[in-house]
């Protein structure tokens, strides 16, 4: 085993324990689903072969069941359904440790594993806690912080029943990209043309 796949074995009992007991590819421990919305953390690592550490940064993340179905019927692209909405490093909700990171190696598997648990519970929970409601999603769509907002504000604002905002966003990025001719901006105009249709069919 990989460094990295036994820091992932020593993880599960622990985040199990916390309400994370399904593991899914590349090390996602996924939470129980609350209503629509489902809590994750991505264990994204980085191998420091001199030393055989396996550094690992924990992502948070929360999906949106509407929101994602919705991403992938307007872009043709099915990955959204297994995605998240909002999504940052742990660190960012750690006051004093912005740049958390646990560094696992042969000899500190279960010590480690447990110091990332506590850190997820303490602080990773209340945070995706607080991401299980839409509005609060879009408030965080809003900071910046995740990947895709582009696409995820519109739809998210739209299931708000804000659907003059959700256009109004969508034209300002049809505009922004009007000279684009790279590959994500054709994407992107593709789903904004059809999300505009959408809302003028009242759909």
């Amino acid at each position: 085993m990989t460094v990295f796949e036994q820091a992932v074995a020593a993880l599960q009992p622990p985040m199990e324990a916390i309400g994370f007991a399904k593991v899914i590819h590349d090390g996602v421990f996924v939470g129980g689903q609350h209503g629509d919305f489902t809590p994750s953390v991505g264990m994204n690592s980085a191998i420091e072969s001199e030393d055989a550490v396996c550094a690992i940064l924990p992502i948070l993340g929360v999906a949106h069941r509407p929101t994602l179905e919705r991403l992938a019927e307007l872009t043709g692209v099915r990955g959204w359904k297994t995605g998240v909405v909002v999504s940052l490093p742990i660190g960012s909700v750690m006051p004093e440790e912005p740049f958390a990171r646990w560094k696992f190696n042969d000899g500190n598997l279960a010590g480690q594993a447990r110091s990332l648990t506590e850190a997820v519970e303490s602080y990773g929970v209340p945070w995706m806690g607080r991401m299980a409601d839409l509005d609060a999603m879009r408030l965080e769509l809003d900071d910046g912080a995740s990947h895709h907002v582009e696409y995820k504000l519109p739809v998210v604002l739209d299931l708000l029943g804000r659907t003059d905002e959700a256009r109004t966003h969508v034209e300002a990025q049809l505009i922004r990209l009007a000279d684009a001719t790279h590959l994500k901006a054709q994407q992107h105009r593709a789903f904004a043309e059809r999300f505009l249709r959408e809302l003028e069919d009242g759909q």
